[in-house]
Parts: C-alpha cells; sequence; structure tokens
C-alpha cells in the first residue's frame, strides 16, 4: 500500500468519528481529508464573490442622478432602447443607476455639460 492508502485507512478519533456520523458522512479519514478540501473551495468562492460585491458601485434614484437640463422621459427612452444601464431594484416603478453610467451616458450624448 502507498503513503497515501495508508494515511487513509487510518482509524479516527472517537469524537470526530462520531461527530461525522451524526453529520451524515462516513466515519473515515479519506472522507474528512475529502471535507476539508471542498471547504476550501467553497471557501475561496465565497472570497472571490465577496470581493466582487466590494467593488459592486452604489446605484441611486434616477430623477436624483439626472442634471437639471436632461429631461426624465429622455432618460426613460435611453433606459429602453439599452443607451443607459438602470434597473428596477424595488420592483416597483423607480429606477436605480450608477453615477458611472449616467455619466457615460450623458457623454456620448453630449449632454454632461451645458
Amino acid at each position: 500500500m502507498g503513503d497515501a492508502a495508508m494515511k487513509a485507512d487510518q482509524a479516527l478519533p472517537a469524537e470526530i468519528a462520531d461527530a461525522m456520523e451524526t453529520a451524515g458522512f462516513s466515519p473515515k479519514l479519506a472522507t474528512l481529508m475529502s471535507i476539508i478540501k471542498e471547504f476550501g473551495k467553497a471557501k475561496a468562492e465565497v472570497k472571490a464573490s465577496s470581493a466582487n460585491v466590494a467593488t459592486a458601485e452604489p446605484m441611486w434614484p434616477l430623477k436624483g442622478l439626472l442634471p437639471l437640463h436632461v429631461d426624465y422621459q429622455k432618460a426613460l427612452r435611453a433606459i429602453k432602447s439599452g443607451q443607459l444601464d438602470a434597473v428596477k431594484l424595488d420592483g416597483g416603478g423607480r429606477w436605480f443607476c450608477t453615477e458611472r453610467a449616467m455619466g457615460d451616458w450623458l457623454s456620448k450624448t453630449g449632454q454632461a455639460k451645458r
């Protein structure tokens, strides 16, 4: 038997074996090693996804981001045509947009400054 096979055949302490059986796992060292490996992968995935959330931009109500010289209805038409990136977050009627998306749209349409 190789070293890995010998290690996998080792008996676990009774309290660990009992806890594994209670949780529905086979009380074997190989099973415990698999659980540890999968936990490491899951932890890395959570860390990666939380990094994405941390870099997400805040969204603000569309009306609050629009400059006074830009008509709200014009912004709604831009959303419907896909020119302005905005979403309805509250499941209702209010549109939300990031400052970056608003700035990009205003620049592309020549409405940034008046």
